[in-house]
């Protein structure tokens, strides 16, 4: 699943959803390679780094290629979007 995420400080950064909880989602995002934890603290989410985040945008469907990720593959996945 593709999303957006928007931080506290107006940044938005792209990324694909590798897993996700009531109170926890794991991520990975454009150009890092490296996953990330969101964790849902009192009602807000908030990334690994304790910054807040928003989910700006979620994205479904059968035109997403979700390749094995990894920094080699990163780029091929992003451009095939």
């Amino acid at each position: 699943m593709y999303t957006i995420l928007r931080f506290g400080d107006g940044r938005r950064a792209e990324g694909l959803i590798l897993s996700a909880s009531a109170d926890c989602i794991r991520v990975i995002l454009r150009r890092q390679g490296d996953t990330a934890e969101l964790r849902r603290v009192f009602g807000e989410w908030v990334f690994s780094d304790g910054s807040s985040v928003e989910l700006e945008s979620m994205v479904v469907g059968d035109h997403m290629q979700l390749l094995p990720y990894g920094v080699e593959t990163a780029e091929s996945a992003w451009a095939a979007n």
